[in-house]
């Protein structure tokens, strides 16, 4: 809308789509789970959602930033052992 990209994921508090920061995976036994809580925790944005992920003990997350063009990766859990890409020129392919 007016230049502005909007996704098909909307934040109950608002009513409007969540905003495009990037993205959330999560791994859980129960397939439902994962899907409920990558949606959750997506809404909820990179800082609150790493928080409350980080607190489940029935859950694993990875986020991926977007930030002047470049991914951020932070992790819970067993994803947060998992050893980074020695490639540090990961873009987005987003123009500005």
């Amino acid at each position: 809308m007016a230049g502005e990209a909007l996704g098909h994921v909307l934040d109950p508090r608002s009513g409007r789509p969540a905003p495009a920061w990037g993205s959330v995976t999560v791994i859980a036994r129960d397939a439902v789970l994962a899907d409920a809580a990558a949606t959750a925790l997506f809404v909820l944005g990179p800082v609150e959602g790493y928080r409350w992920a980080g607190r489940r003990g029935d859950l694993d997350a990875l986020f991926l930033i977007e930030r002047d063009g470049l991914l951020e990766r932070r992790a819970t859990g067993t994803l947060g052992r998992v050893p980074e890409s020695r490639d540090t020129s990961a873009h987005t392919g987003r123009s500005r």
